[in-house]
């Protein structure tokens, strides 16, 4: 089995993760944001 995982620029990085944060916040699901886990792309 393989895993490829894509990571983005920096720029698209701070807008996904300002996106992540708003849904922890509204959602109270704050796992990714509690485990300091970047944005990312996974196949």
């Amino acid at each position: 089995m393989y895993l490829i995982t894509g990571y983005f620029d920096d720029t698209t990085n701070s807008i996904l993760k300002r996106h992540i944060e708003e849904i922890a916040d509204i959602t109270g699901n704050a796992y990714m944001t509690d485990n300091h886990i970047p944005p990312h792309m996974t196949l």
